[in-house]
């Protein structure tokens, strides 16, 4: 399995200071956006289902101090998701 950090949807090894992340997620589900490497990083809530609920999760844990994303968060690790996880390299 590849190890990832769980709302890092950007691969870029950071989940908070920016919205990019939940930007990523959001132009991926509404714009047409390209597809994440690895989908299961995206999954900021751990529910196993990449929807707007993923990037609220993140910006209300970055922005306003609620509960952080399940594991692997805030090191990088494994989850036995049904998402795919093709390549996550900031590990």
């Amino acid at each position: 399995p590849i190890l990832f950090k769980r709302a890092d949807c950007n691969g870029d090894g950071q989940v908070c200071g920016s919205v990019t992340d939940a930007v990523v997620l959001l132009s991926m589900l509404f714009l047409g956006g390209e597809q994440p490497l690895c989908q299961a990083a995206c999954d900021a809530n751990g529910d196993n289902v990449l929807d707007i609920s993923d990037a609220i999760y993140s910006l209300d844990f970055c922005f306003l101090g609620r509960s952080p994303p399940p594991p692997p968060f805030p090191g990088c690790g494994t989850d036995p998701t049904i998402l795919s996880c093709d390549q996550y390299s900031r590990c």
